[in-house]
């Protein structure tokens, strides 16, 4: 990842709702795991898991801060119950 890209997300990552100081280190950790290992397993939301790897800019997003769309996600998850299904 270049430095320009490097900056950039971490600029978005602070003006994102759910972003600042901890989405910049969990951004941080990620880059170095995932030069490491070719995919994660990493705790999600409401006792989920997302299977991640890099290059899947996604779901990295989601890593870095939780809720990537934030207003969009959290809806779906105040307005679905247990039983529905979605996709």
């Amino acid at each position: 990842m270049s430095k320009s890209a490097i900056l950039s997300n971490i600029t978005s990552l602070f003006k994102h709702p759910l972003g600042g100081f901890k989405a910049i280190v969990r951004f941080l950790i990620f880059q170095v795991l995932a030069k490491r290992n070719k995919s994660s397993i990493i705790a999600f939301v409401n006792n989920t898991l997302l299977a991640v790897r890099k290059g899947q800019h996604g779901i990295t997003r989601n890593v870095y801060l939780g809720l990537s769309d934030f207003e969009n996600m959290s809806f779906l998850l105040h307005f679905l119950r247990k039983e529905d299904f979605f996709c």
